[in-house]
C-alpha cells in the first residue's frame, strides 16, 4: 500500500490550509509528508488513510500535485532560535514523527550539553556511552537503514569524513633506518587506512611501527602488540585489518564492546562456550581453533590464548573477539582479500555491522 491520501475534518473547524490539502494523494516516501504528516498542530483531526494501486484504480483515483505553500519564521522565546516553519503548521508539528529517529536526535542534544561541559566531563561521558552497547548499535542501525545499500560504504565514508573529521588525522608510522621500498609501501598503506577513521580516534591511537610482511611467511600480516608494530603484506585491506588492531592496542574502551559481543554469541544459556573448531593452520601465529558462530566468515572467531596477549598494557578483554572489530571494518572499507562481502554482511549480520558502524559515532572531532 505506497500511496497516502491526506484527509481532512472539512467543517467550520478545520484550519482552511489543512481543508485545501484534503484528497492529496502522494507516495509514502514523498518528501511532503516529512513535514505535513498529521497532525499538524494543536487539536488538528487530521488523519491519513493508506491506499493500494488497486484502491485508486477503484475508486478512479491517481497521484495528485504536491501541495504548493510557503513557509514562516517562528522564534523560539526559551532560546530564540528562528526557524522557518510551513504554513499552516503550529510550530513543533512541522516533523513527521514517526520517521524521526530518537536516538541520533537525542545524542545530538546530549552532544551539545557534553560539549560545554568541562574536558573532564566530556571524556567521562564519551567513555560511558562505549558501554551501552544497546545505544551504539542503534545509532549504526539508524544510519544504516537511511542509506541505499549499495551506497553504503560510501556514504558512511563521507558521514565520517563530514562529522567526524575523517581523513584530517594521519597516524604518526615510524619504519626502520633500513626499510625497504616494500617496507616504505606498507607504511603509506597503513597511513592511508587511518585517514578512514575519524580523526580524535586516530589521535588517540599515536604512533605505529610498520614493515613489509617477510616472504614465505605464510601469514597477510600481524600485529605485535607490546611493541606496537604492524606487518602489512600491500594490499589496503590488510593494512585496515592491523590498524585495527593497533586502536583495540591503543585506546581505552575501543575492544570493549566488540569482546562482550564476542562473549555474548559464544556463550551458551548454560553459561559454558560454543566449542571451538580447528580451522586452517596459520604458519606463525597461534590461531588454531575458531568459536563457530553466526559471522560471515570463521576467521571472525578466532580464538587467541590469552598468552598471546601477555605484556600488553591495553586491558583487551581475555583476548576475546580480538578479529571482530578487525575482520569487520577490513569488510566495511575495502573487502576480505579482495572478495566483496559487504553485502553478505548487511544481510546476514546486521547486528554486528550497526554496532561497527555505531563504535566509530562515538569518537568525535
Amino acid at each position: 500500500m505506497p500511496y497516502l491520501r491526506y484527509v481532512a475534518t472539512l467543517d467550520a473547524r478545520t484550519r482552511p490550509e489543512h481543508a485545501r490539502w484534503h484528497g492529496t494523494v502522494l507516495r509514502v516516501d514523498d518528501p511532503w509528508w516529512r513535514t505535513h504528516y498529521p497532525p499538524n498542530g494543536w487539536r488538528c483531526r487530521c488523519a491519513v488513510q493508506q491506499l493500494s494501486e488497486g484502491d485508486l484504480r477503484r475508486r478512479g483515483r491517481g497521484v495528485t500535485p504536491r501541495p504548493k505553500g510557503g513557509t514562516r519564521q517562528w522564534t523560539n522565546r526559551r532560546t530564540g532560535e528562528i526557524v522557518d516553519v510551513p504554513a499552516g503548521i503550529d510550530p513543533g508539528f512541522e516533523r513527521n514523527a514517526g520517521s524521526y529517529a530518537p536516538v541520533p536526535a537525542a545524542k545530538q542534544v546530549l552532544d551539545g550539553r557534553i560539549g560545554a561541559a568541562p574536558a573532564a566531563v566530556q571524556q567521562a561521558a564519551a567513555e560511558a556511552l562505549l558501554d551501552d552497547a544497546v545505544a551504539v548499535a542503534a545509532q549504526g542501525r539508524a544510519f544504516r537503514e537511511s542509506v541505499q545499500p549499495a551506497k553504503l560504504r560510501t556514504e558512511f565514508a563521507d558521514r565520517l569524513a563530514k562529522d567526524f573529521d575523517a581523513g584530517a588525522a594521519t597516524a604518526p608510522v615510524q619504519t626502520a633506518t633500513n626499510a625497504t621500498a616494500d617496507d616504505l609501501a606498507a607504511a603509506e598503506l597503513v597511513r592511508q587506512a587511518s585517514r578512514m577513521f575519524p580523526a580524535a580516534l586516530v589521535k588517540k591511537a599515536g604512533p605505529i611501527a610498520v614493515q613489509a610482511t617477510p616472504k614465505g611467511l605464510g601469514i597477510r600480516g600481524d600485529y605485535d602488540i607490546p611493541a606496537r608494530r604492524a606487518r602489512v603484506d600491500g594490499k589496503l585491506d590488510n593494512a585496515i585489518h592491523e590498524y585495527v588492531h593497533h586502536l583495540q592496542a591503543t585506546v581505552p574502551g575501543f575492544q570493549r564492546l566488540f569482546g562482550d559481543e564476542h562473549v555474548r554469541r559464544t556463550t551458551l544459556p548454560d553459561g559454558t562456550r560454543t566449542p571451538l573448531k580447528t580451522i586452517k593452520k596459520y604458519p606463525g601465529t597461534a590461531i588454531r581453533d575458531c568459536h563457530l558462530d553466526p559471522y560471515v566468515d570463521e576467521y571472525f572467531g578466532a580464538h587467541y590464548p590469552a598468552n598471546m596477549v601477555k605484556g600488553s598494557d591495553a586491558g583487551l578483554p581475555d583476548a576475546e573477539g580480538l578479529e571482530v572489530p578487525t575482520r569487520g571494518y577490513q569488510i566495511l572499507f575495502d573487502s576480505l582479500g579482495g572478495k566483496e562481502m559487504l553485502g553478505k554482511m548487511a544481510d546476514k549480520d546486521p547486528g554486528l555491522l550497526d554496532l561497527l558502524l555505531g563504535v566509530l559515532f562515538q569518537y568525535g572531532p
